[in-house]
C-alpha cells in the first residue's frame, strides 16, 4: 500500500472521515486514526489490519488489557494506552448520558452495559438502581462467576437496593459465549426476583442478557 502520505488524497482515513463522515470509515481505518502511524514498513491502515487479524476481532482487540496489547507487534505503552482510551471515553459517555437523564426505558442503558461487560471473558452480573423518577442511584458490578455461570443470593441483590433506597432494579448479566438466548436459569432467577422484590416493594424493571453486539430484554420479550 505505501505509505499513507502517497495515497490520493480521498483515500486517506481522515480525508475520508471528513468527506463521507466518520461513520463511512471500516474498523481498519478507525484504527488508524487513532495508532496515527504505521511501523516497520507498513501504514498505520497496514497495522491495524494486522492487529484485527491477529486479535482475532475488533472485539478481541479492544478488550484487551494493556499490558495484553503491548504483546502485539508494533504496539508500545503509548499505543496500548490510546487503544484502551478509545473503549474507555465511549464507555464514559453511555454512562453520563444514563446517569445524567434518567432511565425511560431499559433500552437506553444497553449501550453502556454492552462496553461495560459485554467483553467479559467471565459471567459478570451488573445492576442499577433506580429511584422512583427513575433516576440512577448506584450501579456496578455486584458478583460475578466463572466462563459460563455465575450464581449469587437474591438477599444480597435486595440489601443492596434498600442501601440506597432504591425502589427499581435493572438486573443485567453477559453471556461469554456471545450467545444472547436466556438459559432456563435465567428464567427461573427472574421469577424468583420479581416474586421477591413484589415482598419489598421493589420493582425489577428488567432483566437484560448483554453480549458485545447484541442484547436480550425480558421485558422487550414480555417473559
Amino acid at each position: 500500500m505505501g505509505k499513507l502520505k502517497q495515497w490520493p488524497e480521498g483515500l486517506k482515513p481522515r480525508e475520508k472521515a471528513l468527506k463521507l463522515g466518520i461513520e463511512a470509515l471500516s474498523d481498519a481505518e478507525l484504527l488508524a486514526l487513532v495508532l496515527s502511524s504505521g511501523t516497520n514498513g507498513k501504514n498505520a491502515v497496514e497495522l491495524a489490519s494486522d492487529l484485527l487479524v491477529k486479535s482475532g476481532s475488533l472485539k478481541n482487540l479492544l478488550s484487551m488489557p494493556i499490558s495484553s496489547l503491548m504483546e502485539l507487534e508494533g504496539i508500545r505503552l503509548a499505543r496500548a494506552c490510546q487503544l484502551s482510551a478509545g473503549r474507555e471515553l465511549a464507555r464514559r459517555v453511555s454512562l453520563e448520558t444514563a446517569v445524567k437523564d434518567g432511565v425511560s426505558c431499559p433500552k437506553e442503558v444497553i449501550s453502556w452495559l454492552q462496553k461495560e461487560i459485554g467483553y467479559d471473558s467471565q459471567e459478570v452480573v451488573y445492576a442499577l438502581f433506580l429511584d422512583v423518577r427513575n433516576r440512577i442511584v448506584s450501579y456496578g458490578r455486584i458478583f460475578q462467576g466463572g466462563n459460563d455461570s455465575v450464581q449469587f443470593q437474591n438477599r444480597e441483590l435486595f440489601q443492596k437496593a434498600l442501601r440506597f433506597s432504591a425502589v427499581k432494579i435493572i438486573l443485567a448479566h453477559n453471556h461469554p459465549s456471545g450467545s444472547v438466548f436466556p438459559s432456563q436459569a435465567d428464567r427461573v432467577l427472574t421469577e424468583q426476583l420479581r416474586e421477591a422484590g413484589k415482598m419489598l416493594n421493589i420493582e425489577i424493571l428488567d432483566h437484560l442478557i448483554i453480549s458485545h453486539n447484541g442484547y436480550f430484554s425480558f421485558r422487550e420479550q414480555g417473559i
